[in-house]
């Protein structure tokens, strides 16, 4: 019976990385170099040492008319050792011809006040999955 509970959860963890894939293969956006440079910019402004981040994984997702855009950062911590890779979440904002700009607004990153699982779970619930 418990093999069988273990086998269910594998599978319905699965299904729903399935269908997140799935979306982002269809709602991805191919986010231009300014538009990333300015998802770095704001990022950065975030983290105590702006200067030392390290990206990983940055994508972007096509929902409801929103851009929404997550990615991976490794900054500095307090005492000037890279902490560790933290998801962050933000939007897009698009111009007067509803074309996506190079406006990014970064909402709370994960840190000492929001677990990486908010941030992720709000990555995957706009379709997108960081590695």
């Amino acid at each position: 019976m418990k093999l069988l509970a273990i086998a269910l959860v594998f599978f319905f963890s699965a299904f729903n990385y399935a269908q997140a894939k799935e979306a982002v293969s269809s709602n991805g956006v191919e986010l231009t170099k300014k538009q990333i440079e300015a998802v770095k910019k704001a990022v950065r402004k975030e983290l105590k040492d702006p200067d030392a981040a390290k990206f990983g994984s940055i994508k972007g997702a096509l929902k409801d008319g929103t851009i929404y855009v997550c990615g991976m950062v490794n900054g500095k911590n307090s005492y000037g050792a890279y902490a560790r890779e933290k998801p962050f979440i933000g939007l897009l904002a698009t111009g007067d011809d509803n074309q996506p700009n190079s406006h990014f607004a970064v909402m709370p990153m994960a840190g000492n006040t929001i677990p990486d699982d908010i941030v992720l779970s709000q990555c995957y619930q706009h379709g997108i999955i960081l590695h």
